[in-house]
């Protein structure tokens, strides 16, 4: 009997062991399916280059167009930042421009079937309709092409610009070429279905060639499963045109829970114009901001703000600096409608917590709502920003009052968010006034010029960041359209003084401010012109004003240090350069870094940074 015991008791105890193992096997699954083993914010950029290595390298996920030299640049300065190069799938990929006939699609006349008539690029057929070229289908060729020419010691991965899932604004199309419009032979759904299985044919090849490398999908409008299971995200362009908000959360969610190897990396991708918008209006839209930024943390993707036109440069933001840190909860939902929609909702951080209204009126949530959600941690406080300080003021939270309802400007409903911290804390991105619009940041205003300023243009060959002009840049890469807003730098030829530039930050935050230089050269190439040895440089600040000459015949690209000064809230600070020199003046670039309230100014410059001379 007690050797039955002993048999039964080592039964039950074997039982247990096998429980414990499948709980701790559930909870470690558990734990790695909701993905909170990140730090957040997660910022991205998808971007048409163009932009110094510099500024991609402040980003975690970088896509760019296919530049070796420009991918090894930003490795160097980051080693952290994934970059992964992408090309239009719909175009034709790395085939653009000497697409095979065979791989193009037709309509029932037998035309060819454009995919952009402006830039002459037919329509690639990723169907298995397509016909063979040296034995392989466009699905087949384009995962092996890819594959071959990505080196994956610079590059993280791969990502796609299109990928339609359905022909759009086509409306007569045969895949099959019989002679019949497939609309009329089959319907729009078998249409659909034929691109899909295409397309998730090329992305499960492209998954077997590269092995954990990421894999980026940009589907448009679309929502749905393909590529889940083999692609690591995908881009939600133009957030939040599309489905409601309700529809592409779950569509968010879905990529995070199925994307390969656990590592997501969406990217909810907005943008606050869908106009023609060269000013800064748009990048100054801080609610539509607000609600992109808090709406990417529900989930566990990036976040990345958009100008116009599409991918030309990305804007920084205060919010983009926040450190929450890993994810202790999942999204919380609080008053939301009766049939279960349009909620305002909540995630819990480390660090902090984010708070987002949906909904199309405007909410005001309390501290003590959020006390009985699972992973309260508080009291929170607003953090201290530089870029809306009378909302992000530094105070302890007790409620806000969040925007909710139709934006005329957007001309689509919008939503509202609030980053909250765990402590007091003053968060202020780096300040960069430029010559351009595009390259200067939220809530400042590019450079003013006075009398006769020159636009320095960047070349159209330019390939690598270390041989071209270094002037700074946020992009694009090309001249032509919409070339006006995004100049690289302006230059003065050597003069009595009347020809002036000032750069004027918007300053949230009274504190010390350590101000940076930053010019290349006037011309293509250096030598192009004599550059001046000692451009005027005058600093207009809280404690009074300074004259200090800047060397421009050397140390370019790069952040030349000028000080540190005092600046108060508001735009009474200015920093102006003149032509009242021996040689022509560049100006380009300004940057205002933080140093909180305490840092010893160096109004008196005991030691003036190399390439700098005192005017006495």
């Amino acid at each position: 009997m007690k050797n039955k015991k002993t048999t039964l008791q080592n039964k039950i105890e074997n039982l247990f062991a096998v429980i414990f193992f499948f709980i701790l096997l559930f909870q470690a699954h558990s734990s790695k399916s909701q993905n909170l083993d990140f730090n957040f914010p997660r910022i991205a950029s998808f971007q048409w280059n163009g932009a110094r290595p510099e500024w991609y390298s402040k980003y975690g996920l970088v896509i760019i167009w296919k530049n070796d030299a420009l991918a090894a640049a930003i490795k160097r300065l980051n080693p952290t930042t994934k970059v992964l190069w992408t090309q239009d799938w719909n175009a034709g990929g790395p085939y653009i421009g000497n697409l095979p006939s065979q791989w193009l699609m037709y309509d029932s006349k037998g035309n060819m079937i454009y995919y952009n008539k402006k830039r002459n690029q037919p329509f690639a057929n990723p169907t298995d309709f397509s016909l063979t070229v040296n034995g392989k289908r466009y699905n087949e060729a384009l995962p092996q092409k890819l594959s071959e020419m990505t080196n994956f010691n610079i590059y993280d991965g791969i990502s796609t610009d299109g990928v339609w899932l359905f022909p759009y604004g086509i409306t007569d199309i045969d895949l099959d070429r019989n002679g019949i419009n497939d609309f009329d032979e089959h319907g729009a759904d078998w249409i659909a279905n034929q691109f899909k299985q295409g397309f998730s044919k090329i992305i499960k090849t492209l998954r077997e060639l590269i092995g954990n490398n990421l894999i980026f999908l940009n589907l448009g409008y679309s929502s749905g499963s393909v590529g889940q299971g083999y692609a690591n995200g995908r881009l939600y362009e133009y957030w939040p045109i599309g489905p409601d908000w309700d529809n592409w959360f779950a569509d968010y969610r879905r990529w995070n829970q199925n994307s390969y190897n656990n590592d997501p990396i969406s990217i909810v991708f907005g943008r606050a114009s869908n106009e023609k918008d060269y000013s800064n209006s748009a990048k100054n839209h801080f609610i539509f901001v607000r609600y992109t930024i808090g709406s990417a943390l529900l989930g566990n993707g990036y976040v990345a703000i958009d100008g116009y036109p599409e991918h030309y440069w990305n804007n920084y933001y205060d919010e983009f600096d926040v450190s929450l840190g890993k994810a202790t909860s999942s999204p919380q939902s609080l008053l939301c409608d009766s049939n279960g929609k349009n909620c305002v909702w909540v995630r819990f951080f480390k660090n902090g917590a984010v708070v987002v209204n949906t909904k199309s009126t405007a909410v005001t949530i309390t501290d003590d709502e959020l006390k009985v959600l699972d992973g309260y941690n508080g009291p929170y406080y607003r953090f201290k920003g530089g870029q809306q300080p009378d909302f992000n003021n530094g105070k302890v939270f007790d409620s806000v009052e969040l925007f909710g309802g139709y934006s005329n400007s957007l001309k689509k409903n919008l939503g509202d968010a609030i980053i909250l911290l765990k402590e007091q804390k003053t968060v202020v991105s780096d300040i960069i006034v430029d010559n351009a619009f595009s390259a200067t940041s939220p809530g400042s205003h590019e450079a003013f010029f006075e009398g006769n300023w020159l636009d320095g243009i960047y070349p159209t060959d330019a390939k690598d960041p270390d041989k071209d002009n270094p002037s700074w840049t946020t992009g694009p890469s090309w001249n032509g359209d919409y070339a006006t807003g995004y100049f690289r730098y302006r230059y003065a030829r050597k003069g009595d003084g009347s020809d002036r530039a000032r750069f004027i930050p918007t300053i949230g935050v009274t504190g010390n401010y350590e101000i940076f230089e930053w010019h290349g050269w006037a011309g293509k190439n250096l030598g192009d012109f004599k550059m001046a040895d000692n451009v005027p440089c005058t600093i207009q600040y809280a404690g009074g004003k300074k004259v200090l000459a800047i060397d421009q015949s050397k140390n370019f690209g790069q952040w030349n240090s000028l000080g540190i000064f005092q600046f108060s809230k508001g735009k009474a600070n200015e920093i102006v350069l003149s032509n009242y020199a021996d040689g022509v003046v560049v100006a380009d670039a300004f940057k205002f870094v933080y140093r909180g309230l305490n840092s010893k100014s160096d109004n008196v410059a005991p030691n003036p940074p190399t390439g700098l001379k005192v005017n006495k």
